[in-house]
């Protein structure tokens, strides 16, 4: 018998909060252990919202949100928020923790990671990132947008997520720093086996983080490469 996706959007339709305006009808996306996804849409098309539903920080008006099979709504919140991470364009917009090092310990040790484990964790998610040890003292906002961004991307992998969703990862990063970063992600979903979806509006970024890229068109997701014949 095989196994249920990871992530799976069932026939999902959902309006905007802001103006009732919909946005998904019947949307359908599914994601398995390992896979890279972006998806790309304009302005409006509904991109942070697909990465609210994917993280169950928002309900679909219709459809299912499935996580390993179980509906979203039926997880434990904690066992939910180990299980998918959520990058956001601005991480520093959610930062908590005083030090680098805080902000990056911050979930698993909210969770109750052992001492031992948990410094591994910090100092394995730092190195990923990019992030020198010598840095651990450092208050976070004190830093520039790219160590944000860095910082950001640290805390998520400390937590070991088996989902990644990443809202446009690497916009405050120059064309090399965003290179390395995609190639940095990439590598842990092959090592680790967590699928990565991508929210973005620009293609090339899309096919930076994900080797499978689809379009956010007439609500619904389709391949990219169909976006121009859709109606």
């Amino acid at each position: 018998m095989n196994s249920p996706p990871l992530l799976l959007l069932d026939a999902v339709r959902k309006k905007s909060r802001r103006d009732g305006t919909l946005l998904f009808d019947a949307l359908t996306l599914s994601l398995s252990s390992g896979d890279t996804l972006a998806v790309v849409g304009g302005e409006g098309s509904g991109l942070t919202t697909l990465a609210r539903l994917a993280t169950g920080l928002e309900a679909p008006d219709r459809g299912r949100v499935l996580l390993e099979g179980e509906p979203l709504e039926q997880w434990d919140p904690q066992e939910r928020a180990a299980r998918i991470g959520l990058l956001w364009q601005i991480p520093e917009e959610g930062f908590l923790g005083a030090t680098v090092w805080e902000e990056v310990a911050l979930d698993p040790a909210g969770r109750g990671v052992p001492e031992a484990e948990l410094r591994q964790r910090v100092e394995a998610a730092m190195a990923l990132a990019g992030l020198p040890v010598s840095m651990s003292h450092l208050h976070p906002l004190t830093l520039s947008p790219s160590f944000r961004a860095r910082i950001g991307l640290a805390a998520v992998l400390a937590q070991r997520p088996r989902l990644l969703v990443a809202d446009e990862p690497g916009w405050a990063l120059s064309t090399a720093g965003e290179e390395s970063l995609a190639a940095t992600l990439r590598r842990v979903c092959c090592e680790w086996g967590m699928a990565l979806l991508v929210v973005t509006s620009r293609p090339e970024r899309g096919r930076r983080f994900a080797s499978r890229l689809e379009s956010l068109s007439g609500g619904r997701v389709i391949p990219f490469a169909l976006r121009s014949k859709a109606g």
